[in-house]
């Protein structure tokens, strides 16, 4: 009886409003499966499943007229519309530029106001009051309004493709026009399907040039998403079948209203937006709905149930969260401030810099003094000797060691004795990776000899006869090794020392445990970043207690490749380390190694003018083991997904829309020719995942090391630890962008913003960083004076002599923990 109702109830609705509202269904759910090749190979398919459904209908009719139009005029319309559907659709698959749209419709208005003499159908509209002079220029002024309601402040090859998407619209339209006013002047009932035939068979072959001109445009392999391509493809056959029927009753212009209407009542048109745009778009869709209503020739009874689908912009405004006022009542977006963002950062960062360098201690009275104010303690015996031995080689930091401090403060409430013994126990555990030197007698003993134990030997040889007899146990893996338990603190709760093997596992649950008796550092958020998430303060930015997102955001919280950890109080030095982590952090050999080595080639690194203007990066899959789908997730994996669009997601960037006034705006195009980053090696993976990542990926042949200094932006990410490369990147002519969760010994002496541009774990800014230090005359600027001053700073504070003098300090630090007359 339900089916029965239903079934009269649509009876009753005319069947134009039912194609209309077809359509308007079918543009909406289209926004959801836009994408670059998504885009490219779906509307091949959508002209396949036209073509199939006419000739199926054709058939079906059998014995009807298939020549009752001009041949000669036939073959010219369809040629004319299949070049601009398919220049339209590479149009598409470059760049987001939906937003001129509105442009056409009151074009297409004024060709059938006067360039059209005899269109039976599409004609009938001059008789309405809707279809006069006057109403073209409010159809011109809605059409102007509505691109400035939906478009932005882009490139200007943004604007070049969007007039070659506005020609090939155009191109496609009007002969549509033509074309079917002559159709519909023939009686013969197949003239519409023989228009709808000729159209099909040339935009095929059409399309798939635009495909494949997509393809080699991007010079990297194409990244099919198949489900949302047959998905796109229905519906835009869906979409085109309803327009050939709509189209016999209301003019061509109701295909661009709706398409405008679908555009403006996405809820991703709403993302960050300020309010008034986020207004401005509402109206903009509910006035092509209008528009799409007013077009049909003859009201019907059920004309208004279209205006039902007013309420998808509504909800869209409502939820989408960035629409909604914050702070007292202002709105996120068209925030008032004088710069950048990236340009406050850097000139805070600069100031904190100079400061920094600027009070350093001059005299060894100085040094000591700041020491107690620091630290409420006197200096550790032999703090003399390194301040001689620092000023001696020119060191610029004298006073900055606070890491050293916090590293060690966990070990002051357990006893000498105590601390001993656990380094006993760790050495004696099965499979424990440690290398063991003992500094005896004024002379350094090797007891496990290793590349990484004489590189130690090296840094030490100057100095070594000063430090007091110890015994120091070094991390052989990449991977830190200590997470001290909440209530493992002193020689009360001590229990035998173990390493447990976590690899190939998710330890987010184990690295966290110390946050819940760790208060959380206050964040300052004295930049307006306008929603992105630009790194203002990079020891908060490592924070992992700050940040519970990052277990799903980087491979070694979800599957790290080698992970034996202990919980116990053994201080062992390790090179790198997340923040909740125990492990005494030294300089990496894999830093003083390079210097050597020479791994830096200044014949190789062209001077500025001469680099590219990219960013580079090539490598292979560390930094986790993938032995499941939860690739997808793993740092260098998103980052080379971002670079290379594998996936078409939309991205947030910055506009000054005037002086002073900064506002968001999305693209699915993240500016692709900014980018040459690529997988050379896929490794570390289970057999199955190998090949999943190797077909998506598409690794390249590796390249020369020198490769990346051709390049004036060259990134700089975590592997199954820290990066090795980072100091020989850092001394180039180009600027790093970093980015990592590993705490290291020179984040003291490194600043953010002044010697290199730091990147969030979650890269959503990353486009927009790109796109001011690159394409902007002030952001070229500013990353030039990075790059220079990371090039000078490496060469005055990371020297071999630097990594010297820092762990010379800390083995003074570390020989007083073991001194049984310390005081707790």
């Amino acid at each position: 009886m339900q089916l029965m109702k239903t079934s009269f109830l649509l009876g009753r609705v005319d069947s134009i409003d039912l194609s209309t509202a077809g359509v308007l269904v079918a543009s909406l759910l289209l926004q959801n499966v836009y994408g670059d090749y998504t885009e490219a190979w779906s509307e091949l398919l959508c002209w396949s499943m036209v073509l199939v459904a006419v000739e199926v209908q054709s058939w079906v009719h059998a014995g009807g007229g298939y020549t009752v139009l001009d041949p000669s005029a036939t073959t010219w319309h369809s040629t004319v519309i299949a070049g601009g559907i398919a220049l339209g659709s590479f149009c598409r698959s470059v760049e987001d530029v939906r937003w001129i749209v509105p442009l056409v419709t009151p074009i297409l208005f004024a060709f059938r106001l006067y360039g059209v003499k005899e269109f039976p159908t599409q004609g009938q509209q001059s008789q309405s009051s809707w279809f006069t002079s006057n109403t073209l220029w409010l159809q011109a002024a809605i059409g102007l309004t509505s691109v400035l309601a939906l478009g932005s402040v882009g490139t200007p090859q943004t604007f070049a493709i969007a007039g070659l998407f506005l020609f090939g619209q155009l191109i496609t339209y009007v002969p549509l026009i033509n074309a079917s006013d002559q159709a519909l002047n023939l009686s013969a009932p197949q003239t519409i399907s023989f228009l709808v035939r000729a159209v099909a068979r040339r935009a095929i072959p059409a399309v798939l040039l635009s495909a494949c001109g997509k393809v080699l445009s991007t010079s990297l392999p194409p990244k099919l998403a198949f489900g949302d391509i047959c998905l796109a493809g229905v519906l835009k056959a869906t979409n085109w079948v309803l327009l050939f029927n709509i189209t016999q009753r209301a003019p061509w212009d109701i295909a661009t209203t709706t398409s405008t209407f679908a555009f403006s009542s996405s809820i991703n048109t709403y993302a960050l937006l300020s309010f008034p745009r986020a207004l401005a778009r509402l109206m903009t869709s509910l006035t092509a709905l209008t528009q799409t209503i007013l077009s049909v020739s003859k009201p019907t009874k059920t004309r208004h149930l279209l205006y039902f689908f007013a309420l998808c912009p509504l909800i869209a405004l409502l939820l989408q969260t960035d629409a909604v006022p914050r702070d007292g009542g202002k709105w996120r977006g068209g925030y008032k401030q004088s710069q950048h963002p990236i340009e406050l950062l850097i000139q805070r960062s600069s100031e904190s810099f100079n400061r920094t360098l600027n009070t350093q201690s001059a005299t060894l009275e100085a040094a000591v003094a700041e020491y107690h104010r620091r630290y409420q303690r006197s200096p550790p015996p032999g703090f003399d000797k390194w301040f001689e031995y620092a000023k001696a080689h020119e060191s610029p930091i004298i006073d900055e060691f606070d890491i050293i401090t916090n590293k060690l403060q966990p070990f002051w409430n357990v006893s000498p004795a105590q601390i001993r013994e656990n380094l006993h126990q760790a050495y004696d555990a099965a499979d424990h990776r440690l290398l063991k030197v003992e500094i005896q007698d004024r002379d350094f003993h090797v007891v496990d000899n290793n590349w990484m134990v004489a590189e130690v030997k090296e840094l030490l040889r100057d100095f070594v006869h000063d430090l007091p007899n110890m015994q120091v146990l070094f991390n052989s893996l990449d991977e830190p090794r200590v997470v001290i338990d909440a209530f493992e603190h002193s020689d009360d709760n001590a229990s035998a020392v173990g390493f447990y093997d976590l690899s190939h596992r998710e330890i987010w649950e184990t690295v966290t445990q110390p946050c819940t008796n760790t208060l959380r550092r206050s964040k300052e958020d004295t930049i307006h970043t306008y929603g992105l998430p630009f790194v203002e303060n990079a020891r908060d930015a490592k924070d992992l207690c700050q940040h519970p997102e990052y277990g799903k955001l980087h491979g070694f919280f979800m599957s790290p490749t080698t992970f034996l950890v202990t919980n116990s109080t053994v201080p062992i030095l390790s090179q790198a380390a997340p923040s909740t982590f125990g492990d005494v952090l030294y300089p990496s050999p894999f830093y003083t190694e390079s210097y050597d080595m020479g791994k830096y080639k200044e014949g190789e690194d062209p001077e500025w003018e001469q680099k590219k203007t990219s960013l580079y990066w090539a490598g292979s899959t560390t930094g986790s083991y993938d032995f499941d789908d939860s690739w997808h997730s793993y740092h260098r994996q998103r980052f080379i997904t971002v670079t290379r669009q594998l996936e078409g997601s939309t991205t947030t960037f910055l506009t000054e829309t005037k002086p002073g006034v900064w506002e968001t705006y999305r693209s699915r195009e993240i500016l692709s020719r900014l980018y040459d980053a690529k997988f050379t090696a896929i490794i570390q993976c289970a057999e199955a995942q190998c090949k999943e990542e190797t077909d998506y990926f598409q690794p390249s042949n590796r390249e020369e090391a020198g490769a990346a200094y051709k390049s004036r932006f060259i990134f700089d990410i975590d592997g199954n630890s820290f990066s090795g490369r980072f100091y020989t990147l850092l001394g180039s002519r180009s600027v790093v962008l970093k980015q990592t969760i590993f705490e290291e010994w020179h984040d003291e002496r490194l600043f953010p913003w002044v010697h290199y541009v730091p990147v969030s774990i979650s890269m959503d800014e990353l486009p927009e960083t790109m796109r001011f230090l690159a394409l902007t005359e002030n952001g070229s600027k500013r990353a030039r004076q990075i790059a220079e001053n990371g090039r000078e700073w490496r060469s005055k504070a990371l020297r071999k002599e630097d990594a010297s003098i820092f762990l010379y300090r800390l083995l003074l630090e570390y020989a007083r923990l073991l001194d049984d007359s310390r005081v707790a």
